[in-house]
């Protein structure tokens, strides 16, 4: 049903090219509506015949601030659904969604981060998780859903934890990254994550391998580096605090199709021939901090010491250009200011 859904969304909004094949994002927000015409806080007629947007979830808050006078007939594919109560749809899409990698047992106490970009694919329906929120206008529909599965997780701001982190305490904090490069916000991952260390002994960052490949402005992390999974351009560290030895494993999952599998070989963490390698701290060290599943696998460290050498010529000269060109601009503005 929800693939049938989310092809008539989209055959409503792709006139619009705003909202060019996005069907799948505006699922919530048809339950999220539904809901509160079955507790008649709408009319069911009314909101059919409105082909203005609700402001109720992230996405249709998002398109009601950029384009307040388009009208899209969203609201009218209530009509297909109308025979379907709201908990049979969120719990039909909410088996749809992809289902992350996830380290925690299911009674754990877990709290999510950062997870406003990719926001629906990280609801719990056991109700034992918090958000942990920088944007709170976003949480409306969770807290929705969580009265559809008559369930009771938890929301708190980012900003009340750093101000009282003796307050909380966590089995497992998950850390969301998916920017292209260290924004600001990114760059505080880091410390957030030195910061939380404090009130869980588990942080798991998921985010872009580009972002984490080389670690030095990480290096302060190093000692609690447990596994790090390396999946196509994504990547996934698990930093816990209290760690039994100094090793760190690196898991390629190239030919691991299966997320239990997967998790299987995690959980066992005993070297595999090319899928999961061991390394140490001073590695990491040796290695200036770069991380890959290829650079430890060589056979002969000295490929490894020439592609490390190659790379920090490389660096070195960069920064010595940049140097150069300062000293340069320094000078003309000299000469261009006497």
């Amino acid at each position: 049903m929800i693939k049938d859904l989310i092809n008539e969304i989209n055959s409503v909004i792709n006139k619009n090219r705003i909202l060019l094949n996005q069907g799948i994002v505006f699922i919530p927000y048809l339950i999220h509506l539904k809901y509160l015409c079955e507790e008649n806080i709408y009319s069911f007629d009314e909101v059919i015949a409105n082909d203005q947007l609700y402001p109720l979830t992230k996405e249709s808050l998002r398109f009601i601030k950029h384009n307040s006078n388009t009208k899209t007939p969203i609201n009218r594919i209530l009509l297909s659904i109308k025979h379907m109560s709201s908990k049979e749809i969120l719990l039909e899409y909410l088996e749809y969604l992809d289902k992350h990698l996830y380290l925690h047992d299911v009674n754990d106490n877990i709290a999510y981060l950062n997870i406003e970009s990719n926001i629906y694919n990280y609801y719990n329906k056991n109700g034992n998780v918090t958000y942990i929120m920088r944007f709170p206008e976003y949480y409306e529909t969770f807290k929705v859903f969580d009265k559809i599965l008559e369930i009771d997780n938890k929301y708190v701001s980012l900003k009340d934890i750093e101000n009282d982190l003796n307050n909380y305490n966590y089995d497992y904090i998950y850390i969301y990254d998916n920017s292209f490069r260290f924004s600001k916000y990114s760059d505080n991952l880091l410390e957030t994550i030195n910061k939380f260390l404090k009130i869980t002994n588990n942080i798991v960052l998921m985010a872009r391998y580009s972002k984490i490949s080389n670690f030095r402005e990480g290096r302060f992390l190093s000692k609690t580096i447990k596994t790090i999974v390396l999946d196509n351009k994504q990547a996934i560290m698990h930093f816990q605090k209290k760690k039994d030895n100094d090793n760190i494993a690196i898991i390629n999952t190239d030919n691991i199709k299966d997320k239990s599998k997967l998790l299987s070989i995690i959980k066992n963490n005993r070297k595999q021939k090319d899928i999961l390698i061991k390394i140490t701290l001073q590695d990491l060290r040796d290695n200036n901090y770069r991380i890959g599943f290829n650079l430890y696998n060589l056979e002969k460290a000295n490929k490894i010491k020439d592609i490390n050498k190659i790379v920090d010529e490389n660096t070195e000269y960069l920064e010595r250009l940049n140097r150069i060109n300062q000293t340069v601009e320094e000078e003309i503005n000299r000469l261009l200011n006497r």
